[in-house]
């Protein structure tokens, strides 16, 4: 399931007494009010509540995704990527993708997943690679000696439109294949 964790902080336990193992959470900043502006009125300490909630009754893995987006939050990956050092989290990392409506955003945000791992490496050094299954559309990585790991999801620089196995059922209930197809009920 992915979610934006605003309520999995009640609602962890009982989701994995249904049979929910894993989770992934949508988390773009660690700074509340910038939470708050991306999210057009989100909470930080509710999505926080809901990760520890998640890790708490054994959900594995927990995946943090984050839209690398210029001049946003793009710094702030080197805090991101700190949060799988003794954690066995993935901080997933994701280049804006050119969604409709968007295009003129995504054309001045674009943030690839190249410059986002040549930022962290000027921090951690260099990262070692991780086998991920093929379908994953994650590449992986590994802070050296961290007990999580990084994964860089490059829809716009290293499409992989091919490999991709995902079927997404929205909050409205309509099947998606594939989020760049708008014409998709």
């Amino acid at each position: 399931m992915t979610t934006n964790a605003l309520l999995l902080g009640r609602l962890a336990e009982p989701l994995k007494e249904a049979g929910l193992d894993r989770v992934n959470i949508s988390i773009d900043t660690l700074e509340p009010e910038k939470f708050k502006l991306m999210t057009r009125g989100g909470r930080l300490d509710l999505v926080w509540q809901g990760i520890e909630a998640a890790a708490a009754v054994g959900m594995r893995p927990i995946k943090l995704n984050t839209v690398v987006v210029k001049d946003q939050n793009e710094a702030e990956v080197v805090d991101l990527a700190r949060l799988t050092v003794d954690r066995p989290w993935q901080v997933r990392f994701l280049e804006i993708m050119p969604l409709e409506g968007v295009g003129e955003v995504h054309d001045r945000s674009l943030v690839t997943s190249e410059e986002t791992q040549a930022r962290l490496e000027r921090t951690y050094g260099p990262l070692e690679p991780v086998a991920a299954d093929p379908a994953d559309p994650a590449r992986l990585w590994r802070i050296p000696g961290a007990a999580g790991t990084l994964g860089f999801i490059s829809p716009v620089s290293a499409p992989f439109c091919a490999a991709c196995n995902r079927v997404r059922l929205t909050a409205d209930g309509k099947l998606r294949l594939c989020l760049l197809r708008p014409d998709e009920a």
